[in-house]
């Protein structure tokens, strides 16, 4: 960090004035003629001459700015008093591609100097910026509304692996009201679903605790939307289109480059039945799945478990799925991996027929899940009968007992439509497409020493 610096400015002078005057930004400049009023943080400054020449920084560019000795008393007069950092109003005139200063302002003094990674935060917030508006294009053009869904709620995601930030409300009778930061918006958009809205979306932040590493977070923007009367086929079809239209917007191609490799983003993508890639990289064919004994002899690593809590089919099924499939996935194009065994059916429908998967997918590139899918379970008694039996794993791993969202429940009841939804992690996404090593790199302010 800069060293603090202390400064002294006279009586008369007012280092943090509440009017700033501009004429043009500094990109505007270019070209024109006669005086110009312009703003913006000084990032070099060179006093070591009769004349004082600095470089003056804002959103649209930079610009050399001097100070001649012929220049007015009241801006010579500043020039011992400005430091790099400062923000500063300059008027002057335009001679070919500098400035020649009449008159100086300080707008705003600077006791450290500029702040660190100014460039990597601007560039940060201009990429995500960009990034929503595409995708809020994308949705709207589709005739999607978009949904602010709530962030504090009073029942928490029950996903088995995850672990929900709590807190509290108190209220003016000294009560405290659990309430939770959702991992998703899935069940209040979906309770707009059943509402009779038939399309729509969410770009929505959302926290799970417990993770941090590359490619997770405590908070992330999840981009989540559902379609009416369709199923995970349609809802692919989106999550293809949504990807390669924001990767064009992007980088201008068809292709992004990840981690010294290439990924061709060119419709159609791959596509996999869980089945198909289990079996291809681990040799292990689907009727041998529930033979646990089998698939514990695949892993290289033993699934790490607490001593007093037992290890069930879908801990050891996704060790070895984790281990030896997923880093394989995506390799140089997409791949949409779909149709998942039944005990991981989430919160998706299950196939009718012999066969016992799940209509759920997932979305890969360069061996990293981006997105997760289903055609929705709509059928309350069988979500019921989910929800209960994640509360009682939960309860095992985590000793807690976390509410179960019996208002979700209730609107099911009421009748909820077929339906398709996805949920895509943005900075996840943003990470491949320009090439980051984790997606702290695309968090403006990400938590830091986790």
């Amino acid at each position: 960090m800069t060293k603090f610096r202390t400064r002294k400015f006279p009586a008369a002078l007012d280092p943090y004035p509440s009017r700033a005057r501009r004429s043009h930004t500094i990109d505007q400049v270019r070209g024109e003629s006669g005086s110009v009023y312009i703003c913006g943080r000084l990032v070099k400054l060179d006093r070591s001459g009769n004349d004082c020449f600095g470089l003056l920084e804002d959103e649209s560019g930079s610009i050399v700015f001097a100070i001649r000795e012929w220049a007015q008393k009241t801006s010579k007069d500043l020039v011992p008093l400005i430091e790099p950092g400062d923000f500063l109003q300059i008027q002057g005139d335009i001679v070919q591609e500098d400035i020649m200063v009449s008159d100086l302002k300080i707008l705003a003094a600077s006791f450290q100097g500029p702040p660190p990674g100014c460039k990597k935060l601007q560039d940060v917030i201009r990429l995500r910026t960009q990034a929503i508006r595409s995708i809020r294009k994308f949705f709207e053009q589709k005739n999607f509304l978009e949904i602010i869904p709530p962030m504090l709620v009073p029942y928490p995601n029950l996903e088995i692996h995850q672990i929900p930030f709590r807190t509290s409300y108190e209220s003016s009778a000294k009560q405290n009201t659990a309430l939770y930061l959702p991992s998703s918006p899935e069940y209040y958009l979906k309770r707009v679903l059943g509402s009779g809205v038939e399309k729509i979306f969410s770009i929505t932040h959302s926290f799970r605790n417990g993770e941090y590493t590359a490619l997770h977070h405590p908070e992330y923007i999840i981009i989540e939307w559902y379609r009416a009367y369709a199923s995970y086929l349609e809802i692919m079809a989106d999550t293809e289109e949504l990807v390669v239209q924001l990767n064009q917007e992007i980088n201008g191609s068809s292709r992004c480059h990840f981690r010294g490799h290439e990924i061709d983003l060119t419709p159609p993508w791959e596509r996999l039945t869980m089945a198909e890639a289990f079996e291809h990289y681990t040799g292990i064919k689907p009727q041998h799945w529930e033979d646990t004994a089998t698939l514990s002899k695949a892993l290289r690593r033993k699934p790490v478990m607490d001593h007093d809590k037992t290890l069930e089919w879908e801990d050891v099924f996704l060790a070895v799925f984790l281990e030896q499939v997923e880093p394989n996935l995506g390799r140089g194009k997409p791949l949409l991996l779909m149709d998942y065994p039944e005990p991981l059916a989430a919160l998706s429908k299950t196939k009718k027929g012999p066969a016992a998967v799940a209509e759920r997918v997932e979305l890969y590139m360069a061996g990293i899940e981006l997105a997760n899918g289903y055609t929705e379970l709509n059928d309350p008694e069988e979500q019921k009968g989910r929800f209960q039996h994640d509360w009682t794993r939960k309860k095992e791993l985590e000793g807690i007992e976390y509410p179960i969202d019996v208002d979700f429940l209730t609107w099911m009841r009421h009748g909820f439509p077929p339906a398709g939804g996805i949920a895509l992690g943005l900075e996840r996404l943003l990470m491949i497409l320009t090439d980051q090593q984790n997606v702290h790199a695309l968090i403006p302010f990400p938590l830091l020493n986790l």
